[in-house]
């Protein structure tokens, strides 16, 4: 059983009509605040996640149309947020 301290359930109040869209958005966020945490530089943080500093400037910034959906979910894995997918 996974703990509730390492479920992240998430929604922003920012809507978007595209499905996908959505997706990117809130994983970004949540990628977002994930990195704050560390306190640690920009360059720092994209070496620990293995981008280009401008890379994840550019994630940061909410650059989304930059970024498969694929790609900010491997980055959201290589930070140790666990993304899974529930259809209803």
């Amino acid at each position: 059983m996974q703990s509730e301290r390492n479920k992240i359930l998430f929604t922003t109040k920012t809507k978007l009509e595209n499905k996908s869209d959505q997706l990117k958005f809130d994983l970004h966020i949540i990628i977002a605040k994930e990195i704050s945490k560390w306190g640690k530089t920009q360059g720092e943080c994209a070496a620990i996640i293995g981008i280009g500093r401008p890379r994840l400037n550019d994630l940061t910034r909410g650059r989304l149309n930059k970024f498969s959906l694929d790609t900010l979910v491997d980055i959201a894995e290589k930070i140790g947020i666990r993304v899974e997918m529930i259809v209803a």
